[in-house]
């Protein structure tokens, strides 16, 4: 069996459209052709549901220039996971192995110990931390493969410098916030918002991927702001936590993300007991039943130490050097949601859907 990373050329099919030639039976001698910009040509068999989601996955990858990682059977593409590509900001020794946290990505990435490759990946690592190189990496319940990444733009666009949050651009500690939301009428924001959630039947535009929350939180941040300025005319913040995080959810295999750093939108909101206004988070990957109390958001993530900074709803990321990136057009939201996108579909073909039935309610 070959891995190969890289980036998406085109899709071809000798039927009218992709989607004609997924939804055929195998037996119909239909596949799909994959070409990939580093020349390699890959085939794709139609016919059932999990290719019908790869041969998804691999147009959106294509529109979002999302690297993929693939095994092929020669040149039959047999599974394929979306891949990060960036910079390693820290690398971990644990007693469970190296916990690697990298640029483009907010999770926290174990490489266990008993990975059959750990020496092979974790020399790798080290090579790339000592040269500041750029990786790749495929995680999928745990780092699957670990490779240097090309030395080339195509795989290494602005969003793979997104960064932890590093506490420039915060608000003042005497910042005056909007006016108050009835607690009413941020219940009812959050409902609208977390509505816009991906049926996992059909994930498609304009859906925010919250049943996907093991990565993309400031694209998933920056579209509820959207939502919330555009049509309610809110006057949100955003609250950024670093630290050691965990969060439980049904929404991923494991029943639990790692996360290194984590962001949402934040308004101000008379608390429904005291009349008082308080902090109120709105972060349906954790919680979808309603907006959450700052320090009952804070908590949900498991880190006591956690440093928590907030700013101004205009910033949609880090970068590794030069602070951040405001996004005042919300410009990047739907290229990012695109590639949220892309990372459900794949978890969907390789997991099933959420929520997982075997994680505790």
């Amino acid at each position: 069996m070959r891995t190969i990373v890289d980036l998406v050329e085109s899709v071809e099919t000798s039927r009218s459209s992709i989607l004609e030639a997924i939804t055929k039976s195998a037996d119909e001698d239909a596949p799909l052709k994959v070409a990939l910009e580093g020349g390699e040509r890959l085939t794709l068999a139609s016919g059932g549901e999990k290719a019908a989601i790869y041969a998804e996955v691999l147009e959106e990858a294509r529109e979002a220039r999302l690297p993929l990682y693939m095994e092929a059977d020669q040149d039959r593409l047999v599974r394929l996971h979306t891949a990060r590509v960036g910079h390693i900001l820290s690398l971990e020794e644990t007693a469970d192995g190296l916990v690697l946290l990298m640029t483009n990505s907010h999770s926290r990435h174990l490489l266990r110990r008993d990975n059959p490759n750990f020496t092979q990946f974790a020399a790798i690592l080290r090579e790339a931390e000592a040269g500041d190189l750029a990786i790749a990496v495929t995680d999928h319940q745990g780092i699957i493969d670990v490779r240097l990444a090309p030395a080339s733009e195509k795989f290494l666009g602005e969003e793979a410098e997104v960064a932890p949050p590093d506490g420039s651009h915060a608000l003042a500690e005497n910042f005056v916030p909007a006016a108050a939301l009835e607690w009413e009428r941020a219940v009812q924001i959050f409902t609208q918002i977390a509505a816009m959630d991906c049926p996992v039947s059909a994930v498609a535009p304009p859906c925010i991927p919250f049943d996907y929350p093991t990565d993309w939180c400031w694209v998933r941040a920056h579209a509820m702001v959207r939502f919330m300025r555009q049509n309610h005319g809110a006057e949100p913040q955003k609250i950024w936590i670093r630290g050691s995080l965990k969060a439980a959810t049904r929404n991923d295999p494991q029943c639990k993300v790692f996360w290194g750093w984590h962001v949402a939108p934040l308004v101000t909101a008379l608390h429904p007991q005291t009349g008082a206004a308080v902090p109120v988070v709105f972060d349906p990957s954790i919680k979808a039943d309603g907006p959450m109390l700052q320090q009952e958001w804070v908590a949900a993530q498991g880190d006591p130490q956690a440093e928590v900074t907030l700013t101004a709803w205009e910033v949609y990321n880090y970068r590794r050097f030069g602070g951040p990136i405001t996004d005042p057009q919300f410009g990047r939201v739907d290229a990012g949601l695109k590639s949220a996108r892309a990372d459900l579909k794949a978890q969907i073909a390789n997991d099933g859907p959420p929520p997982y039935a075997h994680c505790p309610v």
